[in-house]
């Protein structure tokens, strides 16, 4: 906390009215947060589900264990390694070019939001798998007993069972997409062609890209203003932990 605090104050002499008030920068915060509210929201449709399967042993000891790791493997993977597997994955040298080859990801909207949703999504699904740990599965064996079927029982009991941790879990993936550098500057470094737009850099490759070509002078209020909005979703974040229905997935 203490580099962020010496950064911040810094930033108030140098620049952080300016980056406030530069289009550029804020059409690049925007694209941003954007593409990383997709990314967590993708996140979610699919983490849940997968993240239930992974807690109730669905898939089996084995396949679980191999999924799981699957899953979770961008969490130790370098993320510029990670830009560039996403990056060939798409690329003619892909086995799965014939499915994929006509899928623009380089440089475009599409490719910064798949390259938040691979980095971020594992922390998605670790979130809520650890919460659906505390979940009763009494619950669901009654909701079975009952006669639902076990999309319905996830559908009705699980599900709303843990809006708190959902919605957290939302939230931490938004913030950590946010602050995804290393793939995105293999992907997408520029997006071009955006409507109302035209071409933007996402932030964190836009303050790079100044301090590579300005220096550390330039760039102290550019990161000083990324840094308070990249603080938004964490702020939310405390918000919801302090609402008293996410004790609805405790009952």
């Amino acid at each position: 906390m203490v580099p962020l605090a010496v950064l911040l104050g810094l930033s108030v002499g140098h620049g952080l009215l300016v980056a406030f008030q530069d289009p550029a920068f804020l059409a690049s915060v925007l694209v941003t947060f954007l593409g990383a509210g997709l990314a967590a929201a993708l996140a979610a449709v699919l983490g849940t589900p997968s993240a239930y399967a992974l807690a109730r042993g669905l898939l089996g000891g084995r396949l679980g264990t191999v999924v799981e790791a699957v899953l979770l493997a961008p969490l130790t993977v370098p993320h510029l390694v990670a830009g560039i597997a996403l990056l060939l994955t798409f690329s003619p040298l892909s086995p799965l070019y014939p499915l994929l080859g006509g899928v623009p990801v380089v440089d475009t909207f599409l490719g910064l939001t798949l390259a938040f949703f691979f980095v971020s999504s594992p922390y998605y699904v670790s979130s809520v798998k650890e919460s659906l740990s505390k979940l009763d599965p009494r619950l669901e064996l009654a909701a079975r007993s009952l006669g639902a079927g076990p999309g319905e029982t996830f559908a009705r009991v699980v599900v709303p069972n843990l809006r708190g941790p959902i919605v957290e879990s939302f939230l931490l993936t938004w913030a950590r997409a946010v602050s995804e550098f290393g793939s995105i500057a293999v992907v997408a470094y520029f997006l071009l062609g955006l409507p109302l737009l035209g071409t933007v850099m996402p932030a964190s490759n836009l303050l790079w890209s100044l301090y590579q070509s300005e220096g550390l002078g330039v760039v102290l209020g550019y990161a000083g203003a990324f840094l308070l909005f990249a603080l938004i979703p964490l702020i939310l974040l405390e918000i919801v932990k302090a609402r008293p229905w996410r004790s609805a997935s405790k009952a």
